[in-house]
């Protein structure tokens, strides 16, 4: 699927949003912000019912080379916290700057009814100041115990590591 054409919306707060309406009826977009010729890509939504199409490195593209039509640098990202979206960073080529908690993103159930991805911590952020596990709109994320991931996922197979409450900057 092809991104259509996007809505760009400014904030008080100088926050740019690019939204787009899909054609499955579900929507995504991306927001960021400019500082002097650089911009940084604050975060990335997909609507639940477009999951599963990688929009999410659609996105990413969209806003790389609408920062370069812009006249701008695509600097990396703020802090991410979402394992998704940090999953999908890191397959577009983007690398975490240090600091991070790493965490295993688990197989989800397709019996579970919950868009919310479950992680196993392989180790903590660095900094405690910069985890942020939810938002008015929801949690990013449930935490699972190695025990509950023996239970819960006794064939695993160890999936996507990835770092998040961390930034993401392009591989130079």
């Amino acid at each position: 699927m092809t991104l259509p054409e996007g809505t760009l919306a400014t904030t008080p707060d100088n926050r740019h949003r690019l939204a787009f309406e899909l054609p499955d009826g579900g929507s995504a977009s991306y927001s960021y912000r400019i500082f002097g010729e650089h911009a940084l890509l604050l975060g990335m939504l997909v609507q639940p019912r477009s999951r599963g199409q990688r929009i999410g490195e659609q996105l990413l593209n969209h806003a790389v080379l609408h920062f370069q039509n812009e006249g701008l640098q695509f600097a990396g990202t703020g802090l991410i916290h979402k394992p998704v979206i940090a999953h999908t960073l890191t397959r577009c080529g983007l690398q975490p700057e240090p600091g991070g908690a790493l965490i295993e993103l688990l197989p989800s159930s397709s019996r579970s009814k919950s868009h919310v991805p479950s992680i196993l911590v392989l180790r903590p952020a660095a900094n405690s100041d910069n985890v942020v596990i939810g938002s008015a709109s929801g949690r990013f994320y449930k935490e699972v115990t190695v025990p509950e991931a023996k239970y819960l996922y006794p064939l695993h197979t160890p999936g996507p590591a990835v770092e998040i409450h961390t930034a993401y900057t392009p591989i130079t």
